[in-house]
């Protein structure tokens, strides 16, 4: 059995056709866009894209206000109710979800896959879809071999709206 939680996120400047996740922000340039692919593409691209962030580009961005749901399934059939996803604070593009939402201990003898929806909700309690991506069991294995937070890249999967999603997973007790 395993206890996996589903602890972070880093969201992309804005949605794939270069709108700002929230106003006032800016269209998202091609050239942040580029940036952007240049950080993925280095050693380091966690490290690279939160420097990126720290800079003055993405003053002038809209920052998203995360939430979401994680549900998991087992063999393909869902198992035990979703786990709400909600951010520690408004408006980051990298939301640390309160918590962090951790399931109950989980059979780890069967296929696992964990379906995560994010969205951006905005002040007239519209959502903006950012992705839904699924994390694999080898990307949990991976999680229990790390001991700490392991983080998978969605950026190819979700247009680049949706750059990482991290998970830590543990042996139970």
């Amino acid at each position: 059995m395993i206890r996996v939680s589903v602890v972070d996120a880093l969201i992309g400047p804005g949605r794939m056709d270069g709108a700002p996740w929230d106003p006032p922000g800016r269209t998202v340039s091609n050239e942040v866009w580029e940036e952007i692919g240049i950080a993925l593409e280095s050693p380091h691209p966690l490290a690279a894209i939160e420097q990126l962030y720290g800079s003055r580009v993405a003053v002038a961005l809209g920052r998203p206000d995360v939430e979401g749901l994680a549900t998991v399934s087992l063999d393909g059939s869902a198992y035990g109710r979703g786990l709400r996803l909600e951010a520690e604070r408004a408006d980051t593009f990298s939301p640390r979800f309160r918590g962090p939402p951790t399931w109950p201990p989980l059979p780890f003898d069967e296929r696992i896959s964990i379906a995560i929806e994010l969205h951006d909700r905005d002040a007239g309690g519209s959502a903006d879809e950012i992705a839904t991506v699924v994390i694999r069991d080898e990307d949990v294995l991976a999680a229990l071999a790390e001991e700490g937070v392991h983080r998978i890249s969605f950026a190819a999967q979700s247009n680049r709206q949706l750059l990482f999603v991290g998970i830590s997973a543990a042996r139970a007790r």
